[in-house]
């Protein structure tokens, strides 16, 4: 065995490798230490920016959240609205045909007994036609007072009053369309 000198004491080859291996090992203990250290500071300060980049993600998907919601809710408000308004201009729309319908009918109802009437009438003026010469020129008072007789019995049948008031439901209901398109 080699004896060496290290500080001025003699000192066994093994006993320095021991004391070198001591010294290695507290100096890789050591740096162990500060690297767990290190990586615990890390660690913490990732964590740590996690923990705020998650809130701050959190805090982002939130807003945009309550973006959509506020704009949803406005558009559920404005579609609700419009179809409140349709609704009603809807109702006013059949409210009008039906009135149409009743005028187009009230019409064609009015029209029939125009037409009724106006066949009376000329019936009424052909029969009177017919007999004018008897009026106006009688062969025999029996002639004129049959020929007085059938005119009135033509025009009997004719309700003059009934024409009027035809007449001026047909003014009513046209000055009715104009107002009511």
């Amino acid at each position: 065995m080699k004896i060496n000198i290290i500080n001025g004491s003699e000192v066994s080859r093994l006993s320095v490798a021991i004391q070198l291996s001591d010294w290695f090992s507290g100096v890789i203990t050591y740096f162990r230490s500060e690297v767990q250290l290190n990586n615990i500071c890390k660690l913490k300060l990732l964590e740590i920016s996690n923990v705020h980049l998650r809130e701050k993600k959190f805090a982002e998907n939130k807003a945009i959240l309550d973006k959509i919601e506020a704009e949803s809710k406005y558009f559920t408000e404005n579609l609700e609205e419009k179809y409140r308004l349709a609704s009603i201009r809807l109702d006013s729309i059949s409210k009008q045909l039906n009135e149409y319908e009743n005028i187009r009918d009230g019409f064609f109802r009015d029209t029939q007994y125009g037409i009724n009437s106006a066949q009376k009438i000329v019936a009424a003026l052909d029969i009177s036609a017919k007999y004018l010469d008897s009026l106006l020129v009688p062969s025999s008072p029996h002639e004129a007072v049959e020929a007085h007789n059938a005119i009135m019995k033509a025009f009997s049948e004719i309700d003059i009053k009934k024409i009027k008031s035809f007449s001026e439901q047909v003014n009513r209901a046209s000055k009715k369309i104009p107002e009511m398109i």
